[in-house]
């Protein structure tokens, strides 16, 4: 459990006593893992670069283990002797308002302090749905995307997992990068003589030979756990994008496509689509599979070619005009809350009462909390951690 130990309070009794109107906590536990950890070592890849932060509790048992993200063996582990990480709680009588859905919080259970996140509120129906938690029938990752994982958070891969595709199918099976893009240090320029050409991410299986997979749930932190991963539905993709000096002006062209750039994802709905304008100037933009919109079938819109550019294996799709600039990749998932085996499925659904809130941990797999231990009494809320 994501515990918390008061840290260098002044003036206070025991554990049970509520400070006011801010205190200074360390994080104990896993639970709320990768947001706060508790003590815990670091591992760097020497390949990818990414560094893993890996609770106490969850140290590997093997003196190797696969880099969550590229792949490679990881050997080099220091001594969890890390400090934790120190939130703020801000009380709720400081603050003057409820805690609100989606707040890492501090609650009192079994007279000590846990950290969790906020998930349901009075007059909530929690309920589950093939394994999943819902709240008003809706799942945890859709009513709560402040929550992420990182999938792919390096920008320094030495082997890019993006791929210009011409043509639904046929040069993403043959592995064919077609000349539109050009690739340097992940930096990915669109030519500007060339038609508008897809970027498909393909996504790797990191402990199956990096062989072609869905994206899945893992927790780049839990090292020492085995278990069985599930399919994720949900993406997150910020990115640089921006023109070349040589790129058309946008209000140079008739074609609303020469100044958009379209994002496509895959979900077992259907496609999903979302547009954004292209940046003049390099920056950050943000897409994501909860504010993208399902798709019009391609049948009924001419000549668009999106049947099979996405799939379970290829999820995200990317088509921008041409004197386009794309770098800094990150691909994160909003976190999905589950029943594990231990849970009791058959006490859901449960309507929360007045007095009532339900909080959950980032790091589903480990994480005990109101799964556990049922609704929570709002008298038993602590405080609230606002942004660090």
């Amino acid at each position: 459990m994501a515990g918390l130990m008061f840290a260098n309070l002044v003036g206070c009794g025991d554990r049970r006593d509520v400070p006011r109107p801010a205190t200074r906590m360390e994080v104990a536990g896993p639970s709320m893992a990768p947001t706060f950890v508790g003590p815990h070592a670091i591992a760097r890849c020497d390949r990818c670069l990414s560094v893993v932060r890996i609770p106490r509790r969850l140290m590997p048992t093997e003196p190797t283990f696969p880099c969550p993200f590229c792949g490679t063996m990881i050997s080099d582990v220091g001594r969890a002797d890390h400090p934790a990480d120190v939130v703020t709680i801000h009380s709720i009588q400081a603050l003057g308002r409820p805690a609100r859905r989606g707040e890492v919080v501090a609650v009192r259970q079994d007279n000590f302090p846990r950290l969790k996140r906020l998930i349901g509120l009075p007059g909530d129906v929690i309920d589950v749905a093939e394994d999943r938690l819902t709240v008003n029938g809706r799942r945890t990752c859709d009513v709560m995307p402040t929550a992420t994982i990182p999938v792919d958070p390096n920008t320094a891969r030495p082997e890019s997992w993006w791929t210009p595709v011409s043509r639904p199918g046929a040069d993403r099976q043959a592995g064919q990068a077609a000349s539109a893009w050009r690739i340097d240090d992940n930096t990915f320029t669109h030519l500007t003589d060339a038609p508008p050409q897809w970027l498909v991410y393909r996504h790797k299986n990191v402990y199956h030979r990096r062989r072609a997979d869905a994206v899945r749930d893992d927790y780049p932190g839990n090292v020492n756990l085995t278990r069985r991963l599930n399919i994720v539905d949900r993406l997150i993709l910020t990115m640089n994008a921006g023109r070349t000096d040589d790129a058309t002006p946008p209000g140079d062209s008739k074609d609303a496509k020469d100044s958009t750039i379209e994002v496509l994802f895959w979900t077992p709905e259907g496609v999903r689509v979302q547009h954004r304008p292209m940046p003049d100037e390099l920056s950050a933009v943000r897409f994501s599979t909860r504010d993208a919109i399902l798709d019009t079938p391609p049948d009924d819109r001419g000549d668009r070619e999106t049947r099979g550019m996405v799939g379970p294996e290829h999820p995200i799709a990317i088509r921008c005009p041409p004197g386009s600039i794309l770098s800094g990749f990150y691909l994160e998932r909003p976190v999905d809350h589950r029943l594990n085996k231990t849970h009791d499925a058959e006490v859901y659904p449960v309507r929360l009462s007045e007095d009532q809130v339900f909080v959950l941990g980032d790091n589903v797999p480990v994480s005990i909390d109101s799964r556990d231990w049922g609704p929570i009494d709002r008298a038993d809320l602590i405080g609230v951690v606002l942004d660090e």
